[in-house]
């Protein structure tokens, strides 16, 4: 389906759509990670993940999806949980999507749960990463991708809404990325991106993090 190097010495075509773009040394990462996933039968689903993702690496920041998100928290004596509403997609209605961050005592993250809409796509069809609003040499701010801070988690666990929960809020070590803290990675930039699959079709979402900051802050000084 898709040109590879050893295809006449070509380039693969997703590799060409990187050229000459901002982060394209962890687009090309990535997208060799999301290379060895398409082995189990997920070409296309992969192939297009790279694409988003290199057309993010170098967008303005007017070219990042809207960012529809609220936060609130609710603690109790046990901790507290950091709620976030991420309204998505493009046209009427808006789809959404939430995300928990549970918190026990002492500040300790217990989990981060994703709800997505129900028909999103089983599989590893749901990536999340991570960027940082900076101003290029013109004076343009520009969105730029943290380096190594993407990864790809697995939808099974499907009803009323698919939900895929982190334990610790931990994304474990698989396929040569290391471990990674969500909660550590979302008070430290600017912007969290997401991806998701619906019948194939490639969904975006983004969440301005100040937002949650501005919840999460206030709720770890009250707890214990």
């Amino acid at each position: 389906m898709f040109a590879t190097a050893g295809s006449g010495g070509k380039s693969p075509l997703w590799l060409k759509s990187m050229s000459g773009i901002e982060d394209a040394k962890e687009a090309s990462r990535w997208g060799h990670r999301m290379m060895r996933a398409a082995q189990k039968k997920l070409l296309v689903t992969c192939t297009a993940f790279v694409v988003a993702l290199s057309v993010m690496s170098s967008a303005r920041a007017q070219d990042v999806p809207p960012s529809g998100d609220s936060w609130k928290s609710t603690c109790d004596a046990r901790g507290c949980s950091i709620i976030g509403d991420i309204a998505h997609g493009e046209g009427e209605p808006l789809r959404h999507m939430s995300i928990v961050v549970a918190l026990h005592r002492g500040g300790k993250v217990e989990s981060v749960t994703f709800r997505l809409p129900p028909d999103a796509d089983r599989g590893e069809s749901f990536a999340v990463t991570f960027a940082d609003t900076v101003k290029d040499a013109s004076g343009n701010w520009t969105v730029k991708l943290v380096p190594g801070a993407t990864r790809v988690l697995n939808v099974q666990d499907c009803g009323a809404a698919c939900v895929v929960i982190l334990p610790n809020g931990i994304i474990p070590a698989r396929n040569g990325a290391a471990e990674f803290g969500l909660v550590r990675a979302m008070t430290a930039h600017n912007l969290m991106l997401m991806f998701y699959f619906s019948h194939g079709e490639r969904i975006r979402a983004s969440a301005a993090l100040f937002r949650f900051k501005a919840e999460y802050e206030p709720a770890m000084r009250r707890l214990p």
